[in-house]
């Protein structure tokens, strides 16, 4: 010991008071410590976004958050219901914005709109599956369609170079009659097609 007595009992027994006050005033450091800590885990869930006990543990200088558990119940229990309503209002403006990438005329893929979201494909999926889900079958259909415009494009292009070849011009009428029924089912995709084949011609 620091005071020469081999054990603090000989201490307390020579001044009680003092080491009665040296206790108290522990205590009141504790307890003081105590509050504090309490004040600032009730705080947290005001945090935007609010902590996990985790990353709160960590931050007060705990190794994992049982020690906080067990000292604030009822704090850390409305820090995690802080944090369950703040992932519902995440998840719902995350919906609103995927519901209005969907009124879009555009498809992007999954990739692009995680991307755009700044968020990893399986954390939208694991969000968001059924809209995960339609974003990818709508991608799936548009590429479906551009394959089978462009498709669609290279025949009328050789049936119009073919027409070219011989002398004759490339009108829409000829064009036509020179495509099977199943292809003059699409008949918008078809008339495109045609115009960007005499495009490519020089025809105007």
């Amino acid at each position: 010991m620091h005071l020469g007595y081999a054990n603090g009992g000989l201490i307390q027994r020579k001044f009680p008071d003092l080491c009665h006050a040296v206790a108290q005033k522990l205590e009141d450091c504790r307890k003081r410590r105590f509050d504090t800590l309490r004040q600032v885990v009730d705080a947290a869930r005001f945090e935007d976004p609010p902590p996990t006990l985790h990353d709160l543990s960590r931050r007060l200088g705990f190794q994992n958050s049982s020690t906080l558990r067990a000292w604030f119940r009822d704090e850390t229990n409305r820090l995690l219901e802080a944090r369950a309503f703040h992932a519902q209002k995440e998840t719902a403006k995350l919906r609103a914005t995927l519901v209005s990438i969907l009124r879009g005329e555009s498809a992007p893929s999954l990739n692009c709109v995680a991307r755009q979201l700044n968020l990893s494909v399986s954390n939208l999926a694991e969000k968001c599956p059924d809209f995960c889900r339609t974003v990818r079958s709508r991608y799936l259909r548009r590429q479906k369609q551009r394959t089978h415009e462009l498709e669609q494009l290279l025949n009328v292009c050789r049936i119009a170079k073919r027409l070219h070849a011989k002398g004759r011009i490339p009108t829409e009428t000829r064009i036509m009659g020179s495509l099977s029924k199943g292809s003059l089912k699409q008949w918008g995709a078809v008339r495109r097609a045609v115009k960007n084949a005499r495009r490519i011609l020089g025809l105007p």
